[in-house]
């Protein structure tokens, strides 16, 4: 059993890749239907646009094979935009469909009222979590600080969300969680310790289900 990581081209697939061979974990980059047999797990990474990654899951054939995934209980983690693409559409650029695992949508920090002017749009450092709910994945990370590099978040349900963070008086989604579907909008792979702690929650996760 292995941990499948999605390969749409959107993704700095190196880091992540390098993240989870330091903590043991047995990956393999997945970027056709067939990749994701006997995957344990699946990481779906991402950064840039939302509608050109979705364009790629779609031009691989890659969207059924998730949702397959999300029907069979395997564990999903979705980053920083593969987090975004988990719910039902995104307002970057126009209206987009996502995958739809978890309900919401994604949009701009401009766009909130709260939203202080006197911010930059990008939210781009580290911030400190709180964890908000008891999740597996969070074990030992409430109060931790992660890496984000973003300008939209995602916007879903309460019981959806299992940590926060907040940027420009903004409190968003830093991890939600729908069953086995999980994503987190930071960078993992680029927030040292408490990352790699993350990575390994995930893993540990992934290997009960196999």
């Amino acid at each position: 059993m292995h941990i499948s990581i999605v390969d749409h081209g959107q993704a700095n697939l190196f880091s992540i890749v390098s993240a989870c061979n330091a903590l043991g974990m047995e990956t393999r980059l997945a970027s056709s239907p067939s990749d994701f047999s006997n995957a344990s797990g699946i990481i779906l990474p991402g950064v840039g646009a939302f509608s050109s990654s979705m364009k790629v899951l779609e031009d691989k054939d890659l969207i059924g094979p998730l949702n397959d995934v999300v029907e069979r209980g395997v564990p999903m983690l979705g980053i920083c935009l593969g987090m975004q693409m988990l719910v039902d559409e995104s307002t970057e650029f126009g209206a987009h469909a996502g995958l739809g695992c978890i309900s919401g949508k994604t949009v701009s920090f401009e766009g909130n009222s709260d939203f202080s002017q006197n911010s930059k749009v990008v939210n781009m450092g580290w911030l400190k979590i709180s964890t908000s709910k008891n999740d597996p994945l969070m074990a030992g990370l409430d109060g931790a600080h992660m890496y984000f590099v973003h300008s939209f978040y995602v916007k879903t349900e309460k019981e959806n969300i299992t940590a926060k963070s907040a940027h420009g008086g903004v409190t968003f989604p830093a991890t939600i969680r729908h069953n086995s579907i999980r994503g987190c909008q930071f960078h993992p792979e680029r927030s040292g310790a408490a990352g790699l702690r993350l990575l390994k929650n995930f893993n540990e996760i992934s290997r009960s289900f196999a």
